[in-house]
């Protein structure tokens, strides 16, 4: 069994969220998921180290802000 990295990106029409959520524990690094609800998309994004996901996270927050 390997650690993977969980990423969790939420999407609404009045805030966006983004986080490192933690390891995984798997054979196989899961895939990574969209979920369309109501009132959100959430996005579940997988890396192979802690350092991966956190810069995606610092990188994304960083888009957030400009846009």
């Amino acid at each position: 069994m390997k650690e993977f990295h969980k990423v969790v990106t939420r999407i609404t029409s009045k805030k966006d969220y983004i986080a490192y959520a933690g390891t995984v524990t798997a054979e196989e690094k899961p895939e990574n998921t969209c979920l369309e609800t109501r009132t959100a998309d959430i996005y579940e994004d997988f890396f192979d180290t802690e350092e991966e996901a956190k810069l995606f996270v610092r990188t994304q927050k960083l888009e957030m802000a400009i846009n």
